[in-house]
């Protein structure tokens, strides 16, 4: 990015390594200036990323750019001094990226990071670009995929598997907590918990987090997959779909779907587009239609609780 040129909006929280680290410290970096929204409502940041002239939309989890794609003002803001717009923890759905890109002519490059240390990839601005990827390896830091069983075997370009890292960013250590310090911090690698694979060119993509695969009749089922084939339905604005425990299968898929404002939906048509579209062992075996789908303080859907609140009404 060019000094002295760039009008950065920041939408996410501060306590957040993104909203902390890129939104806040590279606008400052780069000696820009820096257009802070204190609340997320989308039409006031589509009103300010037009007031404002952003260039660069600091945006977030996929789920900030929803909630921009389905506000009433989306359809009118002018995107037009929009160069570069960003997006991490978490995956985005490849429809959604598709939408964004056609409506507002700019790109969405995906990254990624954690709070034990950021950056791990980035997209390069200028260059080549691979989509859905999450970029190539930033400076000075080292990212091995290793076996999901063990963490200990390096598996060759193309697999898929947990993806560790260590480098002068990353944490020593989590305070008075020797048991996760045990888990995720072995021989100078930090095991970050999502599962990846590069490709030939040094790519990295996100396949899921380790601790969303499910295991259905002895296959490993990453509900992301799912999640993506969800968004591409035309009536379905969000979807989470996570494994369950099953006494025949040992796990099952589940599905919590929001339909798009002003569209029907039941569950048996989702199941039916699942049947169409997924192998067998993929499929969700229940669909429930909710209206919203909660939310982590960092603006990422939380399959966590949705999870949790389908074991307790499942009782």
């Amino acid at each position: 990015l060019e000094f002295d040129v760039h009008r950065f909006l920041n939408v996410a929280p501060m306590f957040h390594i993104w909203g902390f680290q890129f939104a806040t410290w590279v606008p400052i970096f780069q000696r820009g200036t820096l257009v802070i929204v204190p609340k997320y409502e989308p039409d006031v940041v589509l009103e300010h990323m037009e007031k404002h002239r952003i260039t660069v939309f600091a945006g977030g989890p996929p789920a900030i750019y929803m909630g921009l794609m389905a506000a009433p003002r989306y359809a009118t803001t002018d995107f037009s001094s929009l160069q570069f717009c960003l997006s991490g923890g978490a995956p985005c759905p490849e429809q959604m990226i598709r939408n964004w890109e056609a409506h507002t002519g700019c790109i969405l490059l995906e990254g990624i990071g954690m709070s034990e240390g950021a950056p791990i990839t980035m997209n390069p601005i200028r260059g080549t670009r691979k989509f859905l990827s999450v970029g190539t390896v930033a400076p000075a830091t080292e990212i091995d995929i290793v076996d999901v069983e063990t963490g200990e075997r390096v598996l060759p370009v193309g697999e898929a598997g947990e993806i560790r890292v260590r480098g002068p960013q990353f944490t020593q250590g989590y305070r008075n907590r020797a048991e996760e310090n045990a888990r995720a911090l072995r021989d100078g690698w930090l095991y970050t918990g999502d599962v990846g694979y590069f490709d030939a060119d040094g790519y990295l993509f996100v396949v899921d987090r380790k601790k969303d695969m499910a295991l259905v009749g002895g296959y490993n089922v990453y509900p992301r997959e799912i999640d993506e084939l969800l968004f591409r339905h035309p009536n379905i604005l969000e979807a989470a779909a996570f494994g369950m425990p099953d006494e025949r299968l040992g796990e099952s898929i589940i599905a919590y779907v929001v339909p798009r404002q002003g569209t029907t939906l039941t569950p048996d048509e989702v199941l039916q587009y699942c049947a169409d579209n997924l192998v067998k062992y993929k499929r969700p075996t229940s669909v429930v239609i909710v209206t919203a789908l909660p939310r982590t303080p960092a603006s990422k859907i939380d399959k966590r609780a949705i999870k949790t609140q389908a074991l307790r009404e499942r009782g």
